[in-house]
């Protein structure tokens, strides 16, 4: 069995794909940072390299905080690997969380990070032996394709995805998730992380842009002005009735907490109003169920990798001309623009 593209039967990306997942988990140093890393990866032999995902979290996130998307695509034949990016996670301590110089060095590791990982997922044995712990690859052959990497990523790890565009040319697609750029409430973080981006040179690398309708720190004309400034093949799509949780496992309790927070316990950038962003969040329960947010995700998710690391001309026609109408039918509103070479 391989990873090619199946043509019988309708396209169906947001189903479960043909194989089993095993999920490992990992660490990878490099200068003087050692990374945790998951590592979500298609059960079963090959006879051909796998493409690789490096899924990259939002900041004071976790290398699980979407281990759903990772192992729905795994499932459709993808090794996917998510780093915590180590003094931006969950578990970093609030001196770091509230420090614009800690955001400001996530700015120069983000990217980094990425490379290292796929840089481990192409070393020699790495893969195969389980020299890096329990490896990727002791009972699959994981094998990584060094000419089908993609990267994903949610906020800062959306951001870092675009980033990486410029630092590694190894990098075939990015799917980045609300990247956090441009005008916000969150006030200068966000124009300094545009004007890290202005400085590079973004490569014509397939990029679809997923933006949220009703996200309060990643704003829509942001990202608006984001995608004109890509080169194509580009692909924008705006989910309505979301806010920016709402592409990570349990959307609403993730964005129900945020609001919590916001108001009682903010994390303190100087010049931010976290209680007017929390006021201007919307509850939960008036956003788009967990189960319809989801089936977005991880339909986006593997139809773009499929059409731009599989060459799938069944994911790209959906892209391009099924995909709003599919997902209206599924209770999901959205917009796209789409724009090839």
């Amino acid at each position: 069995m391989n990873d090619s593209p199946q043509t019988e039967g309708p396209y169906s990306p947001d189903k479960p794909g043909r194989y089993e997942v095993r999920v490992t988990s990992l660490s990878r140093t490099y200068d003087t940072r050692t990374l945790p890393i998951e590592v979500w990866r298609p059960e079963a032999p090959s006879d051909r390299p796998w493409p690789l995902v490096v899924y990259s979290h939002g900041s004071w996130g976790s290398r699980l905080h979407a281990s759903a998307f990772c192992a729905h695509l795994a499932s459709h034949g993808y090794v996917v690997a998510a780093p915590d990016h180590v003094g931006n996670t969950v578990h970093d301590t609030a001196a770091q969380k509230t420090a614009r110089e800690a955001l400001a060095k996530a700015r120069d590791y983000r990217p980094r990070d990425v490379s290292s990982v796929i840089d481990m997922a192409l070393s020699d044995g790495a893969l195969s032996d389980g020299t890096l712990g329990d490896g990727l690859a002791t009972t699959s052959n994981a094998t990584i394709d060094a000419d089908r990497i993609g990267v994903a990523g949610l906020s800062l790890g959306g951001w870092a995805n675009l980033a990486a565009l410029e630092t590694d040319a190894r990098i075939r697609a990015a799917l980045p998730f609300a990247p956090a750029l441009g005008e916000s409430p969150l006030g200068a973080t966000m124009r300094e992380n545009e004007a890290a981006l202005t400085h590079c040179r973004l490569r014509a690398v397939p990029t679809l842009i997923c933006a949220a309708e009703l996200d309060r720190l990643v704003l829509l004309p942001a990202l608006r002005r984001l995608f004109e400034t890509l080169p194509p093949p580009k692909q924008f799509v705006v989910i309505k009735n979301i806010g920016h949780c709402y592409f990570v496992d349990r959307p609403a309790e993730c964005h129900e907490r945020m609001r919590r927070e916001f108001m009682t316990s903010p994390p303190g950038l100087d010049g931010v109003d976290y209680q007017a962003i929390a006021r201007s969040l919307p509850p939960a329960h008036e956003l788009l169920p967990d189960t319809s947010a989801e089936l977005a995700t991880r339909t986006l998710g593997v139809a773009h990798f499929d059409a731009h690391l599989k060459n799938d001309p069944r994911a790209l026609h959906f892209l391009e001309h099924d995909l709003v109408p599919w997902l209206n039918t599924h209770g999901v509103n959205t917009e796209s623009l789409f724009e090839t070479l």
